[in-house]
C-alpha cells in the first residue's frame, strides 16, 4: 500500500513538472496581483554565477500548475491554525483586511516629508485633505495583538501655512455605514463622499451627490485579499455614484487615451476593480467638464482620491491630477500654467510618512 501510494505521488510530481514544462508561461497573476516569474534562458555565465538556478526556482514555484489553488490553501491553513497576519496583511474582525505596512509611521521619512511640504506652503496656498487608513476608524477589529500607530497625531505636526480639510468628524459620524473596503486597502466612493462633504464645506460649495449609482456585478477582492487569500473570505462590492457632467479625460498627456467618463467601466469584469476610478494610477489625469464655474483645480495625490475627485467634477470647469509616484515633470510647471487655480493635496496619513517622492513637490 505504501509503495502504491508512493508511486502515485511521484507521478503527480512528474506529471506537474511536465505541465510546467510544456505548458506557455502564464504572465500575471491576477490572484496575488504580481508579475510572474518567466522560464530563464540558459547560459554558462548563469549556471556558473548560480543566478540560472535561482531563477528556475522562482520559475517552477510561480508557473506550477494549480498554483492559484495552492496559494489559497497555504493561507487558509494559516489562518485555521489561528494566524492573523498572512502576507503583509492583517485578518481582523467582521473579515476586516489591513495592511501591515500602514500601521506603523516611518518617522524618519515622516520628518523628512515635513521639510518638503513646510517649503512648498510657503510658496503656495494649499489646502490638505488627510485620508485616513481603515484601522484609524475601526481599531476594533484589529487582531487582539495588533497595534497602529496614532495617524491623527500626525495632523498636529503638519506646517501651519497649509489649510487642513479634516473629514474625521464626518467619517466617524458615519462609521457604522460602508466607507472602507473589507479587502482592499481604499475606502469606498461612499468613503470618499465624506471626505467630499468636508470639502464643500470648507470651500463654500453646495455638495452634488447623485441617487442615481452603477454597481459592480462581480465580488471584489482587493489588493489585501491578494496577500492573503483564505477561502471564503467576505468579498466587497463596487457601487459608483452617477455624475451628471459632459466631461473629457486624457491619461497622461496621450491624446489617443481620451474618454467621455470618470469611470472606466470595463474594470469591473476585472480582477482590480478599483482601478474603475479614473482608470487606475497615471502620472497625469486632465478633467474637462462643463461644469461652468471658472474654477481650476490641481490635485497632488495617492490613489484614494481617484474616488473623491470624479464628485469634485461638479465644481470645476478642469482638474489636473498628479501622482508623484510616477510624475517626474516639474510640479512647478504645472503651477505656472494654472496659476489661479485652487490647490490640493490628499494623501493617506500613513503612506505620506512613507512616501519618497514628495522632494518633487519643489521642482
Amino acid at each position: 500500500m505504501k509503495k502504491a501510494v508512493s508511486l502515485i505521488f511521484a507521478a503527480l510530481l512528474l506529471a506537474a513538472l511536465l505541465a510546467t514544462l510544456l505548458l506557455p508561461d502564464a504572465n500575471f497573476s491576477a490572484l496575488e496581483n504580481r508579475v510572474l516569474a518567466q522560464r530563464p534562458a540558459f547560459s554558462l555565465k548563469s549556471v556558473l554565477s548560480g543566478s540560472w538556478m535561482d531563477d528556475t526556482e522562482d520559475w517552477l514555484s510561480d508557473q506550477f500548475p494549480g498554483r492559484d489553488f495552492f496559494v489559497r490553501a497555504k493561507a487558509t491553513a494559516e489562518y485555521l491554525l489561528g494566524k492573523r497576519g498572512i502576507g503583509g496583511a492583517y485578518i481582523g474582525r467582521d473579515g476586516q483586511y489591513f495592511d501591515a505596512a500602514y500601521l506603523k509611521i516611518d518617522r524618519a521619512q515622516w520628518e523628512k516629508n515635513l521639510a518638503y511640504l513646510e517649503k512648498f506652503s510657503q510658496s503656495h496656498d494649499a489646502a490638505f485633505l488627510p485620508v485616513y487608513s481603515a484601522h484609524t476608524l475601526y481599531p476594533e477589529r484589529l487582531p487582539a495583538y495588533v497595534t497602529a500607530d496614532d495617524e491623527c497625531a500626525l495632523l498636529g505636526e503638519l506646517p501651519e501655512n497649509l489649510r487642513v480639510i479634516d473629514p474625521y468628524d464626518v467619517l466617524m459620524r458615519d462609521r457604522d455605514e460602508y466607507l472602507y473596503f473589507c479587502t482592499d486597502h481604499h475606502w469606498t466612493q461612499q468613503g470618499a463622499v465624506r471626505a467630499y462633504l468636508a470639502y464643500c464645506e470648507a470651500m463654500g460649495f453646495t455638495p452634488v451627490i447623485s441617487d442615481e449609482t452603477i454597481r459592480g456585478e462581480r465580488p471584489f477582492y482587493g489588493s489585501l485579499y491578494s496577500k492573503a487569500p483564505i477561502f471564503g473570505a467576505q468579498s466587497d462590492e463596487i457601487e459608483l455614484l452617477h455624475v451628471d457632467r459632459a466631461v473629457s479625460v486624457v491619461y497622461d498627456m496621450e491624446e489617443s487615451t481620451r474618454t467621455d467618463s470618470l469611470y472606466t467601466l470595463s474594470a469591473l469584469a476585472e480582477k482590480d476593480q478599483y482601478t474603475v476610478f479614473l482608470g487606475g494610477n497615471h502620472a497625469r489625469v486632465d478633467i474637462s467638464t462643463d461644469a461652468g464655474t471658472g474654477r481650476t483645480l490641481v490635485v497632488l495625490k495617492d490613489s484614494y482620491a481617484h474616488a473623491l475627485v470624479p464628485l469634485l467634477a461638479n465644481h470645476y470647469d478642469a482638474i489636473v491630477m498628479l501622482d508623484l509616484r510616477y510624475y517626474n515633470l516639474p510640479v512647478s510647471g504645472v503651477l505656472t500654467e494654472y496659476p489661479d487655480a485652487d490647490l490640493l493635496l490628499t494623501y493617506n496619513l500613513a503612506w505620506l510618512s512613507q512616501d519618497k517622492n514628495l522632494y518633487k513637490l519643489n521642482h
